[in-house]
């Protein structure tokens, strides 16, 4: 997964480590900003909207298995109701979670 790409799928981490990677201002190479291990979860925003993805996720070795969840599988009713509140709060503790650790 790609910082700036659009996305549409939602992962769980079943086994393995990912690096999750941001472009910062000050630096010239992506800058680690945390590490997900099995049982975390990144990319939800993608099956609420068709924003650009914030920052990009590296398999750690040996290797990584992920659970994946696509916009298309899961019924509209579904987005708009059972998961969108939690979804969205998660997408927001996420998001002051990287501003704290960014300093903005």
């Amino acid at each position: 997964m790609r910082e700036g790409q659009v996305g549409d799928t939602f992962y769980v981490i079943a086994d393995g480590q990912v690096s999750v990677t941001q472009r910062i201002v000050g630096f010239d190479e992506p800058q680690q900003i945390r590490v997900l291990n099995k049982g975390e979860y990144f990319g939800e925003k993608a099956l609420l909207t068709e924003e650009r993805r914030t920052a990009s996720v590296i398999a750690l070795k040996p290797g990584v298995e992920l659970l994946t969840l696509n916009r298309e599988l899961v019924p509209q009713f579904i987005l708009t109701s059972a998961l969108l509140h939690p979804l969205t709060r998660l997408s927001s503790i996420r998001a002051e979670l990287s501003a704290a650790i960014l300093g903005t």
